[in-house]
């Protein structure tokens, strides 16, 4: 699986069993398949930190209590791609622009809403992207 936060995230959601990745040891796949045969919740070890980042409450967004969010038409495009779960390299094949740009456009976006990370982004988009014209995901993703 993917180490990005949103998939782990997306995953949870779908009320998954186990979340490995694959650069784990043989041995440890083995172990954690088994354990989740036994009902036991898995997550790789490199995933905990990103788990217990997406455990903390976010910290108040204070631009968006006053509604002085100012994003560009491409940042909007982009942070609805952010919601959607999307990479940047995919965000970059779909837009038809460079990874980096992509990166640099994400940059903004956190800073502008006062977030840390993509999660904190997405989840922003999602509950308060209609104010500020950002298309919601698809209803599949929101409902999960």
């Amino acid at each position: 699986m993917s180490d990005s936060e949103i998939d782990l995230a997306n995953a949870l959601r779908a009320e998954v069993r186990g979340y490995l990745l694959k650069d784990m040891d043989p041995e440890a796949v083995i172990n954690s398949i088994r354990r989740a045969a036994l009902g036991e919740l898995v997550i790789a070890p490199a995933m905990s930190s990103k788990l217990a980042q997406l455990l903390q409450p976010p910290p108040p967004a204070p631009a968006a209590r006053d509604g002085q969010i100012k994003l560009t038409e491409r940042e909007r495009e982009i942070l609805h791609h952010l919601a959607c779960g999307k990479s940047n390299k995919a965000i970059a094949r779909e837009l038809d622009i460079s990874h980096d740009t992509v990166k640099l456009h994400v940059r903004h976006i956190l800073s502008k809403l006062n977030v840390t990370s993509r999660v904190e982004a997405a989840v922003f988009a999602i509950e308060h992207g209609a104010k500020y014209g950002v298309e919601p995901p698809p209803k599949t993703l929101q409902e999960r």
